[in-house]
């Protein structure tokens, strides 16, 4: 019996050891403004391995929230961007080893005011480190650092066409 309940202890915390628990992004003490969102991408032509594309995104960020009250006038966003996207060479787009570099704009409401943007989603270990940066250049919270946390599906017929869609959903996005 004794043996038992060590064999399973033993199983048990083997297990738990073995989850993982992703960090979260690293902030400020007070943020000025965290909100819920999902993001498109759409790739012109498909993006395949080695290459570099056309890009082009849309979004929206909901249910926004100033921590530190700095921002309470913005409530929600939409997101319009483009830029350049390239393959990791050797290696088929659809595992998502990627870099996406984007310039846009953010529209808030209800105020519609506008915020300049520049973002690298950047998950190719070999020209970097594995990352998702958000810089406001103009309007509000110009200056302000973002970091998102994604769930990123590509298009269902990526292995046969390329990667032409990438979707984000659940994305948490934070500005500081």
């Amino acid at each position: 019996m004794r043996r038992r309940l060590l064999a399973l202890g033993t199983a048990l915390t083997l297990a738990l050891a073995s989850l993982t628990v992703p960090a979260g992004p690293a902030q400020a003490a007070v943020g000025d403004l965290a909100c819920t969102g999902a993001a498109q991408a759409t790739f012109t032509p498909a993006l395949t391995s080695g290459g570099t594309v056309a890009v082009s995104a849309t979004g929206t960020l909901t249910g926004c929230v100033s921590v530190n009250g700095a921002y309470t006038q913005l409530k929600s966003a939409t997101l319009t961007a483009s830029g350049t996207a390239t393959a990791a060479p050797g290696l088929n787009p659809c595992t998502l080893v990627l870099t996406i570099t984007l310039t846009g704009t953010l529209t808030w409401t209800p105020t519609g005011q506008q915020s300049g943007i520049s973002a690298v989603l950047n998950t190719n270990l070999a020209t970097g480190s594995a990352a998702v940066s958000i810089q406001v250049n103009t309007g509000p919270l110009a200056g302000d650092t973002g970091t998102e946390a994604p769930v990123v599906t590509p298009n269902l017929d990526c292995l046969f066409n390329g990667l032409n869609a990438l979707n984000a959903t659940l994305v948490v996005f934070s500005f500081n």
